[in-house]
């Protein structure tokens, strides 16, 4: 209860904060042209001409060179992916089975006749309380 009497007042201050902002941004003209950033990426001149364009052999070498410049990148989003599945496992098995160990053990067993083996075996090697 006495943390209402902090978030409420800071949640009142950000929507005010929100407010201002929206309004600073209409009076500083920021929505006054919504087509024209919208058609300028249409018009850009990026076609090469016929007598710049790279032979085949450059064409194979500037492929590979993206590629090198973009390892970094996926060797990141691999290991980020690898993350967000041990956070997965951690997170959201630990609440699943704080949940289901909340089940009485009568109700848990025809909860979910799909699962593991060896899911059910670690529940059931946990003894289970008596209310």
């Amino acid at each position: 209860m006495a943390a209402l009497y902090v978030l409420i007042p800071v949640a009142v201050v950000l929507v005010a904060l929100a407010i201002w902002v929206f309004f600073w941004a209409v009076d500083s003209g920021q929505f006054d042209d919504l087509d024209s950033p919208a058609h300028s990426i249409l018009f850009d001149d990026d076609e090469t001409k016929p007598e710049q364009q790279p032979a085949q052999k450059d064409a194979k070498d500037a492929d590979r060179r993206s590629m090198i410049e973009l390892l970094p990148l996926l060797v990141s989003a691999f290991v980020l992916g690898l993350l967000g599945g041990g956070h997965c496992l951690g997170m959201c098995g630990g609440l699943m089975g704080a949940l289901t160990m909340a089940i009485p053990p009568a109700q848990r067993g025809s909860a979910c006749a799909c699962s593991s083996p060896t899911t059910w075996a670690a529940f059931s090697a946990t003894p289970a309380r008596e209310s």
